[in-house]
């Protein structure tokens, strides 16, 4: 739960952040990236000001900080341009190669941290692999960008491609350690120094994917119920976010599901699913491409084939020591879950519940404030569900009925739900004479007073907070509307 919601508070101070201009601001659009992973909360970048060193840790079970995944030089801002400290969650605006029109100079993968700073290469010369500058070569380890932090080619590639939206950042001062920085430092002259080919553009790779290790609710930006996602449901990653991520299924449908249901499937190079053509029932297997002949062999059903070649009707097909030709309509292709996807997916439920706010007293009542002078919206019997969009120390801020207000909290329980086949709210109104909104004090329990009055009417002032799905649009948000800013070098 502490987890849960220092990544909330995280990524709507990402949102914040992230459409802070920068100076000499020019418009650009972030380029779309083949992410090679997709779990927001795998990976954790520290960036160590005092050493000019970039670590990137790998989460293991609930320890974000569990082992080292990979540690980087790098250059950052000069003092009068001092690269800012804080914890920022990344997002989409990223740029393969992207020119600083103010400095007249390129660099490869941006990766924006917040504002005007970014992760991005070595400075380049021209928008051409390999005319990168000298200067900012030998610069690594030091203090030399307007607030940017430079790296290695191969380097900010591996971010670029492996720390998705949602990746947590955190910029501060280490202890120093020059042994550290020492190793990390290139062996090579500029001279000598070839960066590798793009791997990640060169591969053949499709669009992520993942992988519903249990049932999942899926949910659209406001939080409102879509469909139940079976355990064991493939879905294309549409824009990873903490503590949600945006999916698409295999029937078109979009929304969000919570990050714990998830396996995130590898798709780097090399990496993704990979599928199998079986039989979806016994087949016979033919000698020729035709069923007008005797068959050769019966397969049984889910038998796995090899494919050699096919017509328009038949795949010619090896199955054993069995090869011949089959029709197409009864065979299909079967995705098969990497070995840890499997595992979690067998280890989860069928059963999904969600945690649902009921009327448990005779009545609740529904007010249009929680501060003094309240009016009734209307009156609600036992069993009817509440849409929470808000608390105070005393009051629920709900959605029922289509109006918008306050119930006390002791007027109601929380319940889990069973919601495996989907979920209509429960709706109990009282009917009585309207009377133009009747105006009704709420017995003020001893020493309650100050808290009911000045707390409540603060939180009907500041508004509801924020929910899990609302949190994931906003990183989408910010990710394409992140001001028309440019970095600085």
């Amino acid at each position: 739960m502490k987890r849960r919601l220092l990544t909330l508070l995280l990524a709507v101070a990402c949102v914040v952040a992230a459409v802070l201009p920068a100076a000499g601001a020019l418009a650009w659009s972030p380029d779309e990236v083949l992410f090679a992973q997709t779990d927001p909360e795998r990976y954790t970048i520290v960036v160590d000001l005092t050493n000019k060193v970039t670590t990137v840790y790998e989460r293991e079970g609930e320890d974000p900080y569990a082992k080292v995944a990979k540690q980087f030089i790098c250059t950052t801002g000069t003092n009068s341009d001092l690269t800012p400290t804080g914890s920022w969650r990344l997002n989409l605006r990223r740029r393969r190669f992207g020119y600083f029109s103010q400095y007249h100079c390129y660099a490869q993968y941006w990766v924006q941290v917040v504002g005007g700073i970014y992760f991005h290469s070595i400075l380049y010369n021209t928008p051409v692999e390999g005319d990168f500058t000298s200067t900012s070569y030998r610069a690594l380890g030091t203090q030399a960008s307007h607030g940017c932090i430079r790296m290695l080619v191969e380097d900010i590639r591996w971010i670029y491609y492996n720390c998705p939206p949602g990746t947590l950042c955190i910029v501060e001062y280490g202890e120093k350690n020059e042994e550290l920085r020492q190793s990390l430092l290139p062996t090579e002259s500029a001279s000598e120094y070839y960066p590798d080919p793009d791997e990640y553009e060169a591969a053949e790779r499709e669009d992520p994917v993942g992988v519903a290790v249990s049932a999942a609710e899926l949910v659209d930006a406001d939080g409102d119920y879509i469909a139940t996602v079976p355990r064991g449901s493939v879905f294309t990653i549409l824009l990873s976010g903490v503590p949600n991520t945006r999916v698409q299924l295999e029937d078109g449908t979009t929304g969000y599901i919570d990050n714990d249901y998830i396996y995130f499937v590898p798709n780097g190079p090399g990496e993704g699913l990979e599928s199998t053509l079986v039989t979806t029932r016994s087949v016979n297997v033919y000698e020729r491409a035709t069923n007008m002949i005797d068959p050769l062999a019966v397969l049984p059903k889910n038998s796995e084939l090899t494919v050699l070649g096919e017509t328009k009707s038949f795949y010619k097909v090896r199955c054993g020591d069995v090869e011949g030709f089959v029709l197409k309509r009864y065979t299909e292709q079967k995705t098969n879950l990497p070995k840890e996807a499997q595992e979690a997916v067998e280890a989860g439920s069928d059963e999904l519940t969600k945690p649902i706010v009921r009327v448990s007293d005779d009545e609740a009542v529904l007010y249009n404030t929680s501060a003094a002078g309240k009016v009734v919206l209307g009156r609600y019997a036992k069993g009817t569900d509440l849409k929470v969009t808000g608390e105070t120390k005393s009051y629920y801020r709900v959605e029922v009925d289509g109006k918008v207000g306050y119930v006390l909290k002791r007027d109601t329980d929380t319940v889990l739900v069973d919601i495996s086949e989907g979920y209509e709210p429960q709706l109990f109104p009282i009917e009585e004479p309207e009377t133009g909104g009747e105006i009704e004090e709420e017995p003020v329990q001893s020493g309650a007073v100050t808290d009911d009055g000045i707390e409540e009417e603060n939180a009907a002032e500041g508004g509801a907070q924020e929910s899990a799905a609302d949190v994931g649009a906003g990183l989408e948000e910010s990710s394409l509307d992140g001001g028309d800013d440019v970095s600085l070098s």
